[in-house]
């Protein structure tokens, strides 16, 4: 004999379908014979049918599907960070060229970052303390004989100096840089104190030696003694 009680818990489980294996076979051997059982099922069945009843659909007012729209686009994982086009502050790096930082490890001191030049700018000659990696999004721009189009890729290795960059076009660029951020120097990849004003002069604009935006770029031997005979 099971009691009311324990008779009750299981019509209840039954109902609900947690109620199963050879528990649920013996209740169901016992539902078929027994009036209690079938009554206690039936109340259970009785008290559960509203929820399983149709909820007529509710679509939400424009403002609230805008709003929780809003929401889930925002922050769609957690520690996830977006920036939106428009959002985000270019800040001035050098006349006619701007830039956008994105993300800065404070640990490597890698950071990632748009820049943007605009038609007719320049950029001066300047080393690498880290590599940079460059995506060009669009535009044009010419480290001498060396143009770089919308959809190239460009890597600047550590210790590389790079010719002065021209933009006639004006560019849109992803760069990646393992350094801290701020205004670049030029750079002179050979023997520093005896080389002439003339010789530096000569390495920041390239041309007088000429030497292509890729030979000034490739801090070789060739470059060195160029630059060690001009500076003589």
């Amino acid at each position: 004999m099971v009691d009311d009680g324990l008779l009750d818990e299981l019509a209840g489980e039954y109902v609900l379908g947690t109620l199963d294996g050879e528990a649920r076979e013996r209740f169901e051997s016992r539902l078929s014979i027994d009036g209690d059982a079938q009554r206690a099922v039936a109340q259970w069945e009785s008290r559960l049918s509203p929820l399983v009843e149709p909820v007529p659909t509710l679509h939400p007012s424009g403002e609230v599907w805008t709003a929780l729209k809003a929401h889930l686009e925002d922050e769609p994982f957690p520690g996830v960070v977006t920036l939106r086009e428009g959002e985000g502050a270019w800040t001035e790096h050098a006349p006619g060229i701007t830039i956008k930082t994105f993300h800065v490890d404070r640990e490597t001191g890698m950071t990632s970052l748009l820049m943007r030049m605009e038609p007719g700018s320049h950029y001066a000659s300047h080393g690498h303390t880290g590599d940079e990696e460059c995506l060009m999004l669009s535009g044009e721009v010419s480290f001498g004989d060396l143009t770089l189009r919308a959809g190239d890729y460009h890597l600047a290795p550590k210790g590389m100096v790079h010719a002065e960059a021209y933009s006639a076009t004006g560019a849109l660029s992803l760069h990646q840089d393992a350094r801290a951020l701020g205004p670049r120097q030029p750079t002179v990849m050979a023997p520093g104190p005896q080389l002439s004003r003339n010789a530096l002069s000569t390495l920041s604009h390239g041309s007088t030696l000429g030497l292509t935006g890729t030979q000034i770029a490739e801090p070789g031997r060739t470059l060195r003694r160029k630059i060690a005979r001009e500076g003589k």
